[in-house]
């Protein structure tokens, strides 16, 4: 590699990624004014609720979800979805996250996207 150049390799789970990302698309849908300005800072919020194994205790069950996914692999795949659908010009806007995994009885995601303030 030539000196003062930087390599950089994103990697891109096929599944259960691919999967997901189709139903966050299809659940999301295209942004009806799509953002064009690549200054615009966002925040992005999601928490992502998983089926509960059987295998979990009847008892004080964990509510935390620490196993695959990954939760930066799912966040992504939110990211990846807002820019693809207009709602984000470059997921790079993206300044601040806040990502979250939970059982739940009904699977699914919660996702806020929000603008905000290039200050503070």
């Amino acid at each position: 590699m030539p000196s003062g150049k930087v390599f950089a390799k994103v990697y891109t789970p096929k599944t259960p990624c691919a999967s997901w990302k189709d139903v966050i698309r299809s659940a999301i849908g295209p942004c009806p004014s799509p953002e064009q300005n690549p200054r615009v800072p966002y925040e992005l919020e999601v928490i992502f609720f998983f089926q509960r194994p059987k295998s979990h205790p009847k008892k004080n069950p964990p509510e935390r979800h620490t196993t695959k996914p990954d939760g930066d692999n799912a966040w992504k795949a939110v990211a990846d979805c807002l820019k693809e659908l207009g709602w984000v010009y470059d997921d790079s806007q993206i300044s601040d996250e806040i990502g979250r995994k939970r059982y739940d009885p009904a699977p699914g995601a919660q996702i806020i996207l929000r603008k905000i303030s290039d200050k503070g």
